[in-house]
């Protein structure tokens, strides 16, 4: 049997780890936070952190697209239209994990490309981001709860102790992103990545900045940075949810020590209210046999 070897970093600023390597990393992100009920146990939290839906896969891709352009085309690459033809499509997309890159539509390649050439476009995006060195990973121990924790800086401009953060949205103006911001978590992670970055670089809490492109046409690209209130907030939540996962982790752990019922899982229930499974008298009738004892 494999055991798996917890990768659990060294606290540091990283500047060359790919974002594979660094999703590996066994620690606390930002994202969890949002994660935070019901059991964590150590194994679930590696597994949650893994976890990456398809939109954010075209928010990786944007990424790489506006922060690293010269690795965008290595990547990704474009699946030809196959005119639903299955056979084809898979061929194709074979090919292309074959030469390591991710498959990706036509659509998606054409609208993550306006969405950099719209960031470009912009003076002022393209002025917060010139001096940033990017893509910086970032691991460090809460003073607090002795938790190991760990960022992806976007864009540091070190010598303006600066943090620019990189999103996507359907709408850019103020009202949406401000709403985005609250149900996405986005004032926690703002906290957390100033937290992490001013304990591992000993200077003072870094301005932050988040640069917005839109993911529909025109591509409308905002930039803003958080009033006072926005860290305040950030910052209590993160803290209160650090004090959770630690209180859940120490002695008995994140089940507690009282006796709990279970039964089956809700599909099976199903199963037998469908009646793919019957009652008849005291037995259990499972494929035309009488199971005794139920």
């Amino acid at each position: 049997m494999k055991i798996e070897t917890p990768n659990i970093p060294k606290p540091g600023i990283y500047f060359d780890i790919p974002f594979a390597e660094y999703q590996t990393w066994e620690a606390l992100n930002s994202s969890s936070l949002d994660r935070r009920s019901g059991h964590h146990t150590a194994a679930r939290m590696r597994r949650e952190l893994r976890k990456e839906s398809s939109a954010f896969d075209l928010g990786r891709m944007a990424h790489t697209a506006i922060l690293e352009p010269d690795k965008f085309p290595l990547e990704y690459g474009v699946m030809i239209e196959t005119n639903g033809r299955l056979k084809v499509a898979k061929e194709e997309k074979a090919a292309l994990i074959a030469l390591g890159k991710q498959p990706c539509s036509q659509i998606d390649w054409a609208v993550v490309c306006k969405m950099r050439d719209s960031v470009a476009r912009s003076d002022l995006a393209t002025s917060l981001l010139r001096d940033c060195r990017r893509e910086v990973s970032i691991a460090w121990v809460d003073p607090g709860t002795a938790i190991m924790c760990k960022a992806r800086l976007d864009g540091i401009d070190i010598d303006r102790n600066r943090i620019v953060d990189l999103k996507t949205s359907l709408d850019a103006c103020p009202e949406s992103f401000a709403k985005s911001m609250l149900n996405y978590g986005y004032h926690r992670q703002a906290w957390w990545y100033c937290r992490g970055w001013t304990i591992l670089s000993n200077q003072p809490r870094p301005d932050y900045v988040w640069v917005v492109v839109e993911k529909l046409s025109p591509f409308g690209v905002a930039v803003y940075s958080p009033l006072p209130h926005v860290m305040e907030v950030g910052g209590a939540e993160a803290v209160g949810a650090l004090r959770e996962f630690r209180d859940r982790d120490e002695a008995v752990g994140a089940y507690g020590e009282e006796m709990h019922t279970i039964g089956l899982p809700a599909w099976k229930i199903k199963q037998i209210e469908a009646g793919q499974q019957e009652h008849t008298g005291s037995a259990l009738t499972v494929s035309g046999e009488r199971v005794e004892g139920y």
